[in-house]
């Protein structure tokens, strides 16, 4: 019930909140449906999360211009105003519509974040339609005014205090016990570093605050007005605040800036680092020392992620603790 014909040819099915409730999660039913007098196959990607629930043509990713992408997901041009963000084949219906429930309290909130229209399927894959962020990447302004480093890593941490400051729930997935397994994963690793870092963990289990988990400046937009959006919000969690703040710090530190990039790219990340903990510090009446004990657990914990490119820097974070 519900079916009807949208300028993009999509079918939209709103069911009841009972209706909801009653049938849970759907994945990959084909539908028959008669718009226009024709009839055609429609995909359910319908979920029950009480977020919202739609059902598809089958659509190619070609009718769609990609912009941007990552390892999870791909940017594409959706509406005015609007872009969807389409996950690759790993994650289910039923993960998306948690994503989009989660991104939707982010929003409710009152955290600078893009808006929540909805959920799309193309092509099998399932993603979620959201505001489009006029704008560049913190990192695209820090390359075209490399003198302005302090100034935006002060504002980048007032966001991230911002952000950390809001208290979660059960839904959102607990960073430390995730951050525990991954570091049980890592065997190279000497015990007595793995023993300190898990005592680190311990210290602070219990903490609720909203973590993004990767909150670096190319995560990050910057309006026409300055005001600063914080995006990629594909994996929020709830822990201990000074945890998001000293990856941050460290993904300040050791990020690429553009390239061709005209500055002395070392000291801008510097400036930018150092102004970041320093303001955030200040703003969380948090202690640096609290902020950086964290970066031995990190350093662990995103060896079992294979991120090749990190290897090097994570390799120097172990060896100042091996001192």
């Amino acid at each position: 019930r519900g079916w009807r014909e949208t300028r993009r040819e999509t079918a939209l099915l709103g069911p009841s909140p009972c209706e909801a409730e009653a049938i849970g999660v759907l994945r990959g039913a084909l539908w028959p449906v008669t718009i226009g007098g024709e009839a055609v196959l429609c995909v359910a990607a319908a979920v029950a999360t009480g977020f919202v629930w739609h059902a598809f043509l089958v659509t190619e990713i070609s009718d769609f211009r990609r912009i941007d992408g990552g390892r999870c997901a791909d940017i594409f041009e959706f509406d005015v105003g609007r872009v969807l963000k389409l996950y690759d084949h790993r994650f289910s219906a039923e993960w998306v519509g948690q994503a989009a429930e989660r991104a939707q309290l982010i929003v409710d909130a009152g955290i600078r974040v893009p808006g929540i229209f909805g959920i799309e399927s193309v092509g099998g894959r399932f993603g979620v339609v959201m505001e489009r962020i006029d704008g560049e990447t913190l990192w695209e302004r820090v390359a075209q005014r490399p003198g302005d480093a302090a100034a935006l890593g002060a504002d980048l941490a007032r966001l991230h205090v911002e952000i950390n400051s809001i208290e979660v729930g059960e839904s959102f997935v607990d960073a430390l016990g995730l951050m525990a397994e991954r570091i049980a994963q890592v065997s190279f690793v000497e015990a007595d570093l793995v023993g300190r870092a898990i005592s680190v963990i311990e210290s602070r289990s219990g903490d609720r605050n909203l973590l993004h988990g990767d909150l670096h400046p190319g995560n990050v937009m910057v309006r026409p007005s300055g005001e600063l959006v914080a995006i990629d919000w594909d994996f929020p969690r709830r822990g201990p605040a000074s945890h998001d703040a000293c990856r941050a710090f460290h993904l300040i530190g050791s990020w690429a800036l553009a390239p061709g990039t005209n500055c002395d790219v070392i000291a801008v990340r510097r400036a930018m680092a150092t102004s970041y903990i320093d303001v955030y510090s200040d703003a969380a009446d948090l202690g640096i020392d609290d902020i950086v004990s964290w970066t031995l657990p990190h350093a662990i914990a995103r060896f079992s992620e294979g991120i090749e490119e990190e290897r090097g820097e994570l390799y120097q974070q172990l060896a100042e603790y091996q001192l």
